[in-house]
């Protein structure tokens, strides 16, 4: 968790390139989508333990036709 601010920053990476490629732009993706559909994200994790991802997207806008 001390690293949490790092996790939906662009090109941040919390491992090295060689433990988990990558460009470090993916959760940053995730949540400048989320946030134009009026949602968030947000990580939760522990040591040796994993973590999961959540994202939350705003009400649905309805379409005409």
């Amino acid at each position: 968790m001390e690293y949490a601010d790092k996790l939906f920053q662009p090109f941040q990476r919390l491992h090295s390139a060689a433990d988990n490629p990558g460009t470090g732009i993916g959760p940053a993706s995730v949540r400048r989508v989320a946030s134009r559909l009026g949602g968030t994200c947000w990580a939760e994790g522990a040591v040796d333990e994993g973590a999961t991802f959540f994202f939350t997207l705003g009400e649905p806008v309805e379409r005409a036709g």
